[in-house]
């Protein structure tokens, strides 16, 4: 929904529209009649007349300086206009911000979407709002945050523009195409190594940028880095410790490749950077930002004991709401920081303290789904202003929230473990339509091998009685806890852990995949429907059981879940399915329907 009016088409207008969001603003108006009926980022530029059609209720933005403001202001007083607010306010109330946690996930997809650009070959994502040039690194990294979200094909997108820019030598350079960087050529592998199982045309890519890597080590360990004056200038931003986060893809490579000298060299560095800069490590030395690259490189590596001295030093200095300053003694915050912070938290099972980081950096979010680099802990007049791109909205922001997201959702999950049954009764509704719709797809396959997915299948509750009853079916199970899975004992079952938006099994696998109760736990509802029927063969079914959004507040639930409109969840349906049908009557437990359940089923196309 377009709401916003901005007023002001020079260097504030469109700082306004980065920060609101292009989406978000239904027209520019400006005083300058040379400007009028030209775009920016494809919005139309018009005079103050356009106010006059019906549009004087909306929240117009006033993007100048202070003296052109103070004029524009008249001027809209002088029109009727009132609705009204100067862009620092804006910045500094976060008026808009008022957000649910669906609609945050909502907003950042919507900015990467809007900030990947079409390269020559693929796509790439910008580096940030003041420099929107493709960003080799950032864009690398992406890709294992796409693939687990769902967003298979921009993943193979990034991954076919990474292809093409790598250089002779194996390395890819900076944003700027100046300098090869070894952090920026470790972030591509990464990104390859996730999208290899979709797109395996990377792997000479792999193999030529670890071995590229590897020419840049010395004999004691040591990555040598060819250019580091942007990290020398002023405050402790970083140092070459920061390769840390470049040896796990070294490690993965060499087990898949077999390639034993990159897994050797990666364990070295390991040990020279452990030796060399402990106190740093332990001290949080840096921005926050690249502590946790630090921090996150040796939890990759298993180094989980040094990461929980490190992070016992971040909690001593997070405050009471969450924040966690930049730098020990600072009085601002790094946007990033925060969300990888809360990713080892999540990861080292601190959820709280993850939780309360996470939920102070979602609250920072721009009206355009995008983060700022660095913000103030106080609107105050006279405030300690931050200094880490405190005005460019910086695309590695989103993708940290992204990964804080999963892994906040996957801690969750295992936490609730006593909350999840073990068993159902055969006679409960919603197991009688599972077991009814597995019988109409054996009888279909007319003896032929029935494969049947369990997608959140929990404790297997359903596998077990399934297990039971229709034993001429191939069962499968897939669910984001490994906790879960490994309490689920059915002979002849295949489980794999995975999440309902990255299946782990090719396309067009299963002859029904049934999602009980799952779907309600799911961020994006549009790209779990999509996986789901993915993996679903053409002709076989999706079949859905969950709760109804009429009767929300009937149970409490978890701040991320969702319960669903028929009409909704049909129309996303109707995109992948035919024939798409709902059961309102769905009785559960010993009671009758009442509503709280409904089924859908649809054949996928």
């Amino acid at each position: 929904m377009r709401e916003f009016i901005v007023f002001g088409a020079g260097y504030y207008g469109k700082k306004a529209i980065n920060y609101l969001g292009a989406r978000n603003i239904l027209y520019v108006i400006d005083n300058d009649q040379r400007l009028v009926g030209t775009k920016i980022k494809n919005i139309e530029v018009c005079n103050i007349n356009k106010l006059k059609k019906g549009l004087k209720e909306k929240n117009i933005i006033i993007a100048a300086n202070k003296k052109n403001s103070e004029e524009i202001s008249r001027q809209l007083d002088e029109f009727g206009c009132t609705n009204y607010i100067f862009f620092n306010d804006v910045k500094k109330m976060n008026r808009f911000n008022n957000r649910s946690n669906i609609e945050i996930y909502r907003k950042a997809t919507e900015w990467i979407i809007d900030n990947s650009l079409v390269e020559k070959e693929g796509k790439s994502i910008i580096d940030n709002s003041d420099f929107p040039n493709g960003y080799p690194e950032v864009t690398g990294y992406f890709i294992p945050t796409l693939m687990r979200w769902g967003y298979k094909d921009l993943a193979v997108d990034y991954a076919k523009w990474l292809c093409s820019i790598q250089k002779k030598n194996g390395a890819w350079f900076d944003s700027s195409n100046r300098i090869a960087y070894v952090f920026d050529t470790a972030q591509i592998i990464k990104g390859l190594l996730a999208v290899r199982r979709v797109y395996p045309l990377v792997d000479d890519n792999i193999k030529n940028g670890c071995s590229w890597i590897i020419s840049q080590m010395q004999e004691d360990g040591r990555i040598i880095q060819v250019d580091d004056k942007e990290w020398k200038e002023g405050e402790d931003i970083c140092e070459e410790s920061i390769h840390l986060y470049c040896l796990a893809p070294l490690v993965e490579a060499g087990r898949i490749f077999g390639k034993n000298d990159y897994i050797k060299k990666a364990y070295l560095a390991l040990d020279y950077y452990k030796r060399k800069y402990y106190k740093e490590i332990v001290g949080l030395k840096y921005l926050s930002h690249f502590q946790a690259y630090l921090i996150e490189g040796l939890l990759d590596m298993g180094e989980e004991e040094l990461v929980r001295k490190a992070m016992k030093n971040v909690a001593d200095i997070q405050q009471k709401n969450g924040a966690v300053p930049s730098y020990p003694k600072k009085k601002w915050v790094c946007s990033t920081g925060l969300f990888q912070y809360a990713i080892i938290w999540f990861r080292i099972g601190e959820f709280e303290r993850g939780n309360s980081a996470f939920k102070f950096a979602c609250s920072l979010q721009n009206p355009s789904g995008g983060w700022f680099g660095s913000y103030p802990l106080s609107t105050d007049e006279g405030a300690e202003k931050p200094t880490y791109c405190a005005t460019s909205e910086i695309s590695w922001a989103s993708k940290f929230f992204l990964d804080a997201l999963y892994y906040r959702q996957e801690l969750h999950v295992s936490l609730w473990d006593e909350d999840f049954e073990e068993n159902i009764s055969k006679f409960d509704e919603r197991y009688r339509i599972v077991y009814e719709e597995v019988v109409n797809q054996l009888r279909l396959k007319e003896g032929n091998l029935c494969n049947v997915l369990d997608l959140g299948c929990g404790k297997g509750q359903y596998l077990k009685n399934l297990s039971e009853d229709a034993p001429g079916v191939a069962l499968f199970g897939v669910d984001l806890s490994q906790i879960f899975l490994d309490k689920i004992n059915v002979k002849n079952l295949e489980k794999r852990r995975g999440s309902l938006t990255n299946i782990p099994y090719g396309d067009n696998s299963f002859d029904l995949v049934y999602m009980c109760e799952s779907l309600e736990h799911a961020i994006d509802i549009e790209q779990t429907i999509r996986e789901a029927c993915r993996v679903i063969k053409n002709g076989g079914v999706l079949l859905i059981i969950d709760k109804n959004i009429e009767k929300m507040g009937v149970y409490e639930i978890e701040e991320w879940e969702q319960w669903f409109d028929d009409n909704k969840l049909i129309a996303i349906m109707n995109k992948f399915c035919k024939n798409v049908t709902v059961n309102r009557n769905v009785g559960y437990f010993k009671r009758k329907p009442d509503g709280v359940f409904h089924a859908w089923r649809g054949i996928v196309r």
